[in-house]
């Protein structure tokens, strides 16, 4: 049989066909495997539910506070405290022209320190001094010949080195209502105006000294720039001044009104 003749037969017809098929098979399988494999080494894509992280933003930082406009007029701070705060020794009342509580012109310096209830803090022939109730007595021949009195806070003269440098608290006052660290008006409406005045300067804002019969009143200017009562020296004299007196109650009874 020759070639072409085998070709033609049916049976080897049926061989081609089915060999052909087979082959065309076994190649798409072998394209699809490829397929897969090459579907298997690539990163899978995230999935569509899975969350993005969100950038959170960082808090804001905090503002500076705006400066004050320069025009602002600074604080006033009040000025700490220097001498003693509480008042000591015996309460005193000031009488133009006498003296003081129970001491007077002319007591000796041993009934002093007995009225006063404690041996002077500063003691000379000429002084006797308590710095703690910012009072001071001057001595002549060993009997009271001046007495004056100071705010707290004042500087004491020849102050001992160890010890209190400034007044304390007074522990008392004048009639009718004067007593230290009162404004200058205000005493003048309680006393009166003085009947001289006179210029005055010091280590502690002193501005000026008022005269009255029997007492001399002192001024110094603060920090805060007002005018406060600062010092009270007693003069003596025969003729003091009568503090104001207050208005008694009226006596007239009120009517009652009539019945019906």
């Amino acid at each position: 049989m020759s070639f072409r003749s085998a070709h033609r037969s049916p049976s080897n017809l049926r061989t081609l066909i089915h060999g052909g098929r087979s082959a065309r098979l076994s190649g798409a399988l072998l394209g699809l495997s490829l397929a897969l494999a090459a579907l298997g080494c690539r990163k899978p894509a995230p999935a569509a539910t899975e969350s993005k992280p969100v950038a959170t933003a960082s808090p804001a930082a905090p503002r500076a506070s705006a400066a004050p406009p320069a025009s602002a007029a600074p604080l006033y701070r009040p000025a700490p405290v220097k001498g003693h705060q509480s008042p000591v020794g015996p309460e005193l009342v000031i009488v133009p022209g006498k003296g003081v509580g129970a001491i007077r012109f002319g007591t000796n310096l041993a009934k002093l320190q007995q009225l006063m209830e404690s041996p002077c803090d500063i003691q000379t022939e000429t002084r006797c001094g308590y710095i703690r109730a910012a009072s001071e007595f001057t001595l002549n021949a060993g009997v009271v010949s001046g007495m004056k009195f100071h705010r707290r806070d004042r500087n004491v003269p020849q102050a001992p080195a160890a010890g209190d440098q400034y007044y304390g608290s007074f522990n008392g006052g004048m009639r009718p209502n004067i007593m230290f660290s009162l404004l200058r008006d205000v005493v003048i409406k309680e006393f009166g105006a003085p009947s001289k005045t006179e210029p005055l300067t010091g280590p502690d804002g002193q501005l000026q000294r008022d005269f009255y019969p029997g007492v001399i009143l002192e001024y110094d200017r603060l920090e805060n720039q007002k005018v406060v009562l600062s010092g009270i020296e007693v003069v003596r004299s025969d003729v003091a001044i009568d503090p104001p007196k207050a208005p008694k109650p009226s006596a007239t009874v009120p009517k009652q009104p009539k019945a019906p």
